[in-house]
């Protein structure tokens, strides 16, 4: 038995951003005390993720029609995210923000502290701004891909 523990959205902590990122920091635990070692991880981690780490924890083969990785036996790099009009993605240093509505990006830089932890400096940084804006955009992309293969392939079925 491996039961996952998760939820949908954390708490709001602070709205120091555009975005309250703080909502979606959540918990993840995987507890199976037979089978799993306990470990405390710093991964970055998306709930996409849950169903092709589990399935693998379970030892179940399966084609993973998603757009999560295996925990087991990948990592990624950053995590997409979105709210109200907004695309993000944030890694462990760096957290983008893009103003779908206003066409405005903004890039953080998480290693500072205070005021500086809270001041834009997408125009300092427009490689990272872009490499993080096309991981998102990609990943919406593929998102949206997988949802009308599906479709189609519904549709072909019936």
């Amino acid at each position: 038995t491996l039961f996952v523990i998760t939820s949908d959205h954390g708490r709001t902590v602070s709205e120091d951003y555009i975005i309250n990122e703080s909502i979606f920091h959540i918990p993840l635990l995987f507890y199976s005390p037979k089978h799993i070692e306990p470990e405390v991880r710093s991964d970055l981690v998306a709930q996409m993720d849950v169903a092709p780490t589990a399935l693998s924890m379970l030892g179940l083969e399966y084609d993973n029609r998603t757009t999560g990785i295996d925990l087991n036996s990948s990592s990624r790099r950053m995590i997409p995210f979105g709210h109200d009009g907004h695309i993000a993605a944030r890694d462990h240093h760096w957290l983008y923000i893009y103003d779908t509505r206003n066409d405005i990006p903004y890039l953080y830089n998480l290693d500072l502290e205070g005021e500086e932890r809270l001041k834009n400096i997408v125009e300092e940084h427009p490689e990272r701004a872009e490499d993080m804006h096309t991981y998102t955009s990609a990943m919406i992309q593929a998102g949206w891909d997988i949802h009308n293969a599906h479709a189609v392939w519904q549709n072909t079925m019936e």
